[in-house]
C-alpha cells in the first residue's frame, strides 16, 4: 500500500496542540478562527502564536512518559530491577511493562503502584504528568490500530472477522475501565491521597 494514508506523528502532535488551543478560546476568538480557516489560511500564523505553539510542543516533547520516569529514577538511584521487585512485591513482568509503556499505569493495582513510586522517591506531580503522557500515548496507539483495521489484543470481545461475518463483539464501546479518562483521573486522585498519607 502507498504511504498517503499514514499519519505523521509530528503533524498529529501539532494538530492536537492546535485543537487544545481552540478549546480554550472564547466565542469571539473562535468565530475569528473559523473565518480564518474558511478563508484558506491566506495569512501566516503570527510570530507570537507560532512561538507559543513551538514552546508548547517542546514542553510536550520533553515530558517523560511513566516508563521513562521509572527508568530515569532507577538509573539515577542506581537501583536494579530485582531490588525493586524485592522491596515492593511488584513483579518484574509488571515493572518491565511499565518501563516500556506497554500497559496503562492505572491498570496496575493502586497499592502496588504506590509502593513502586514511593520506593523510587518520585513526587506525585511528576508521577501524575508521566502517567497522563503514557495514557495519551497508549490511547493514540489504540486509535491508530483501530484506524488501520488491526484489532488491539487487550480488548475483550473484539474478534476478527471469520468467513465474512463478525464474531462475538461486546455490547460495550470497546473500552476497558483502565482506558477511560474518568477512571484514570479517579485513580490519580486516589494515588495522590495515598502518597500524602
Amino acid at each position: 500500500m502507498g504511504t498517503e494514508n499514514e499519519i505523521d506523528g509530528f503533524d498529529e502532535m501539532l494538530r492536537l496542540i492546535y485543537l487544545d488551543q481552540v478549546r480554550m478560546m472564547d466565542a469571539g476568538q473562535l468565530q475569528q478562527e473559523v473565518l480564518r480557516v474558511q478563508e484558506g489560511n491566506k495569512e501566516s500564523v503570527p510570530t507570537v502564536e507560532k512561538e507559543l505553539m513551538m514552546d508548547r510542543l517542546a514542553a510536550v516533547m520533553k515530558q517523560l512518559s511513566f516508563g521513562e520516569l521509572i527508568q530515569s529514577a532507577m538509573q539515577e538511584q542506581q537501583v536494579a530491577e530485582t531490588m525493586i521487585v524485592d522491596r515492593t512485591g511488584v513483579s518484574s513482568t509488571v515493572i518491565e511493562a511499565l518501563c516500556n509503556d506497554a500497559v496503562y499505569p492505572n491498570n496496575v493495582p493502586i497499592q502496588a503502584l504506590k509502593k513502586l513510586v514511593m520506593e523510587l522517591r518520585l513526587s506525585f506531580l511528576l508521577v501524575k504528568e508521566a502517567v497522563l503522557k503514557t495514557f495519551s500515548l497508549l490511547q493514540q496507539q489504540a486509535a491508530l490500530k483501530d484506524l488501520s483495521g488491526a484489532a488491539p489484543a487487550f480488548r475483550k470481545g473484539h474478534h476478527l472477522f471469520r468467513d465474512g461475518q463478525a464474531a462475538n463483539r461486546s455490547d460495550g464501546d470497546g473500552n476497558e475501565l483502565f482506558e477511560n479518562k474518568e477512571a484514570l483521573d479517579k485513580y490519580l486522585n486516589r494515588l495522590g491521597e495515598l502518597m500524602n498519607e
